[in-house]
């Protein structure tokens, strides 16, 4: 029974650990807002000059949201936001009259990348996070002083 009771004590123990680091996490994350700062970086690269950073804050501001937000929106959603940018000031209104295609076709071909931007933010956003909890993981261990033989 000592041995079933050792192994529950430390499943247990392991559990209030990773618990205590992804509140942690949690905190820290909200504390940097390190998911916008993410989002921002993935628009500026994955956009490139077709579509600028502020280009996306102001449609976005202008719903009442901020730019996590596009986390959560569908690739319709996304189309229907760049219906609010105004793509006048744009040295791509250059290319796209002597392409002879449309700002409709453009935005169209910006939205249909758009769950490829999303992925793309999800992969940056998960490699950070990961980066965190090892961190956390590592400073709660070493203040607790909780490595495994000495618990047995």
């Amino acid at each position: 029974m000592g041995t079933f009771q050792t192994l529950i004590s430390l499943a247990m123990l392991i559990y209030i650990l990773s618990v205590i680091v992804q509140a942690i996490q949690e905190v820290i994350k909200w504390a940097l807002g390190t998911k916008a700062t993410v989002m921002q970086d993935t628009v500026k690269k994955f956009m490139k000059d077709s579509l600028t950073l502020p280009q996306v804050q102001g449609a976005i501001e202008r719903r009442g949201l901020n730019i996590t937000a596009l986390e959560s929106l569908n690739k319709d959603d996304f189309r229907h936001l760049l219906d609010g940018i105004d793509f006048k000031d744009t040295p791509m209104e250059g290319i796209v009259k002597t392409s002879g295609a449309t700002i409709n076709h453009v935005k169209d071909n910006i939205a249909a990348s758009y769950e490829a931007f999303r992925s793309t933010f999800q992969q940056a956003y998960t490699k950070k996070n990961k980066f965190f909890a090892l961190l956390i993981s590592l400073a709660v261990v070493v203040i607790l002083n909780a490595n495994l033989l000495i618990l047995y």
